[in-house]
C-alpha cells in the first residue's frame, strides 16, 4: 500500500497537483525505513511545490541528519535545488545541485557513475539498457525529466556555434535523453526535451528532425511519461502479488564546476510549463525555421499553433518569434504588425 500511494503522489506532483499528493501521502504506510523515506523525500517535493520553502528548509535539515546514509533518491537534492534558487538565486550552486541530483537517480540502474565529471557523452552509447520494469521503476523517467527541465531553465536558451563543443553539461544531458528516447520513443514530451537540447548544443538539423517527427500527425506521443511510468510500475506490482499472494547565447565554460553568477536568469527559456508538448515543440521549430531563414516555414508552423491554440497569441515566445518573422518579410503591412507585437513583450 504504501508504494502505491508513493507512486499515486508522485504522479501528482510530476503534474504539479501538490495538494493531492500530500493527500496520498498521508495514506502511506511509513513502517519501513524504505517506505520512510519515499514519504520523507516526497513531501518535501510537495512542499516546494506549494512554495512553502521555510518548512522546505527546515525539513531538509531533518533529512540530511536522519537519511544521510539512505543517499538512494534523487527527490532532496532536486528539492534543495528548488529551495536554493527560492532563497539564494545562486544558479551555480543550484546547477551543481540538480546534476548531483541526476547522478543520484542515474546511479539506480547504472551503478559504475561515480560522478558526473565521468559521466560523459558516450556513457549510454551501448544499446544494452535494463529491462522495462527495471527502467520505469527504478530510473523513474518522469523524475529524471523535472531534473534535466530545471536543469534546462537555468542554463542560457540561445545555442551555441555548431562548430563549437558543447558544455560537458549539454553532453550529459544529451546522453541521458537519448537513453530515455531510445526507450520512449513515441512520448512528445521526451522528444521534444531531446530536440531542445540538440538546439542548445548547436545541432539544429538533428533538432529539427526530431522536432518534426514529435510533431507529425501518426505519432503516438500524447500519452505522458508518468501515465506510461505509473502503468509500468502498476504492471509490475500486481505481477509481484500474483506470484506472492501477498503485501527528465552565453555559455564561456559551462561545466560543472563554472558558476553562472547569481540573479534573475537574461535568458528566457523557451520550457514553458502552461503550454502543451504541441506547442511547445512548434514554438522551437519555427524558432529554428526563422533562424535558418525560412519565414514561411516558421509563420506557417506558428499558425498552425494558433489554430491549435488560440490563446497562444498571449505566449511571450511566441510573439517574439512571430514578430521577428513579420519584421523580416518585405511587406510594409507586415513589419509595422511585426513591430508592434515585438513592443508589446517588453
Amino acid at each position: 500500500m504504501g508504494c502505491l500511494m508513493c507512486l499515486w503522489a508522485r504522479v501528482k506532483l510530476y503534474l504539479g497537483n501538490a495538494s493531492d499528493a500530500i493527500d496520498k501521502l498521508s495514506l502511506m504506510d511509513t513502517t519501513s525505513q524504505a517506505s520512510e523515506t519515499d514519504y520523507f523525500a516526497n513531501m518535501l517535493w510537495a512542499f516546494a511545490e506549494q512554495g512553502n520553502f521555510n518548512d522546505v528548509g527546515d525539513q531538509l535539515e531533518v533529512y540530511s541528519v536522519t537519511q544521510a546514509s539512505l543517499d538512494t533518491t534523487a527527490v532532496p537534492f532536486y528539492v534543495k535545488a528548488k529551495y536554493t534558487w527560492a532563497k539564494e538565486k545562486n544558479r551555480g550552486k543550484c546547477i551543481a545541485q540538480l546534476d548531483h541530483a541526476l547522478v543520484i537517480q542515474l546511479r539506480r540502474v547504472f551503478p559504475q557513475i561515480r560522478g558526473m565529471q565521468r559521466f560523459g557523452i558516450d556513457t549510454f552509447a551501448s544499446p544494452s539498457l535494463p529491462p522495462s520494469g527495471v527502467f520505469y521503476s527504478e530510473l523513474d523517467p518522469s523524475v529524471v525529466l523535472c531534473i534535466i527541465r530545471s536543469l534546462i531553465n537555468h542554463l542560457p536558451s540561445l545555442p551555441i556555434s555548431s562548430s563549437q563543443t558543447p558544455p560537458l553539461i549539454l553532453q550529459r544531458l544529451n546522453a541521458t535523453m537519448r537513453m530515455i528516447t531510445n526507450t520512449m520513443p513515441h512520448v512528445r514530451e521526451v522528444l521534444f526535451i531531446q530536440a531542445y537540447l540538440l538546439y542548445l548544443s548547436g545541432r539544429l538539423p538533428d533538432a529539427q528532425k526530431i522536432l518534426s517527427q514529435c510533431l507529425s500527425d501518426d505519432n503516438e506521443s500524447e500519452e505522458s511519461v508518468v501515465n506510461i511510468t505509473r502503468n509500468e510500475n502498476e504492471q509490475q506490482m500486481i505481477g509481484a502479488d500474483e506470484s506472492n499472494h501477498k503485501n527528465g547565447s552565453g555559455w564561456g565554460g559551462v561545466g560543472m564546476e563554472t558558476s553562472f553568477g547569481s540573479g534573475q536568469n537574461k535568458h528566457k527559456s523557451q520550457i514553458e510549463d502552461n503550454v502543451s508538448g504541441y506547442i511547445e515543440a512548434s514554438l522551437l521549430l519555427s524558432r529554428i525555421m526563422l533562424e535558418n531563414g525560412d519565414l514561411e516555414g516558421a509563420k506557417t508552423r506558428l499558425n498552425d499553433a494558433l489554430a491549435r491554440e488560440f490563446n497562444i497569441r498571449k505566449n511571450t515566445s511566441y510573439c517574439i518569434i512571430m514578430g521577428q518573422a513579420l519584421v523580416r518579410s518585405r511587406i510594409p503591412q507586415d513589419i509595422e504588425e511585426g513591430k508592434k507585437m515585438l513592443l508589446n513583450t517588453l
